[in-house]
């Protein structure tokens, strides 16, 4: 005869159906705590969105007779160039490189293109026209500039877009001009220009008489002259100078022709 087995009260028959429907109320209440968290963090990131101010557009500039090309690189928007000509952005160019101490970063530091409608990085430090250079080219007055080698970058300091790029070539790049006038210095201007001239500048190696209207070689480089030296002679905006031994040879920079020589 078996034995009858002794039966297990209802309560604890039911305790794992309990537990089991306990865990999934716990499974579901995180998994919709997750699904709420997860709503709130997107509603917020389309809220972020909606506050972002729209991109500002560089300024535009009416360029009068200009058409040029313009930068469609990747990372450049369409601008129109400042407008200046070719003559006041040659005299900004001469000038600003006759500050020896002119601040210059590498090409390579950049990190955008020499193109109007390009955007330079906000880590650079921009810098102002000197009053002689705005009186001289009015269009630059609500603009900044950087000098990246031998270029200059008019840059909106708002936007950070170049507006207006000055390179190098731009003192060669005119039409030959009209043969220049003799250049007259009385000595007081002769005395001027020379103690203008920073004395520890290189001196350029010539074997050649130093004769008026004689020819360097072009592999010879020029120097501008500084804002001491253009105050002694405004004449001299258009010329440059090298040093041999002791004495400042002016040239004519479109013939690398000898236009004066001054002796200390």
């Amino acid at each position: 005869m078996q034995r009858a087995q002794p039966q297990r009260p209802a309560a604890i028959q039911r305790a794992p159906q309990q537990r089991a429907v306990v865990r999934n109320r716990i499974v579901e209440q995180k998994g919709a705590r997750e699904r709420a968290q997860q709503q709130v963090q997107e509603r917020q990131q389309q809220l972020r969105r909606q506050a972002l101010p729209q991109q500002s557009v560089p300024r535009q500039v009416n360029d009068g007779a200009r058409n040029p090309n313009l930068a469609t690189k990747r990372g450049a928007q369409r601008v129109a160039r400042v407008q200046a000509t070719d003559q006041q952005r040659r005299e900004v160019h001469q000038r600003v490189f006759g500050d020896r101490q002119a601040v210059r970063i590498p090409r390579s530091q950049l990190n955008a293109a020499l193109a109007v409608g390009s955007r330079i990085p906000r880590r650079h430090q921009l810098l102002r026209f000197a009053p002689a250079l705005l009186a001289l080219v009015p269009a630059y007055a609500a603009y900044r500039y950087l000098i990246v080698d031998d270029t200059i970058c008019v840059v909106d300091p708002e936007t950070y877009g170049i507006v207006d790029v000055i390179p190098s070539s731009i003192e060669q790049a005119s039409s030959p001009p009209a043969e220049r006038p003799a250049l007259a210095l009385s000595a007081d201007q002769m005395q001027c220009i020379y103690s203008s001239i920073p004395k520890d500048q290189p001196r350029s190696d010539l074997h050649l008489r130093l004769a008026l209207g004689a020819e360097i070689p072009r592999d010879v480089e020029l120097f501008g002259f500084p804002e001491e030296g253009l105050a002694c002679a405004p004449g001299l905006a258009g010329y440059r100078y090298i040093l041999v031994e002791d004495d400042v040879v002016i040239i004519d920079p479109i013939g690398y022709a000898i236009a004066a020589v001054v002796s200390g």
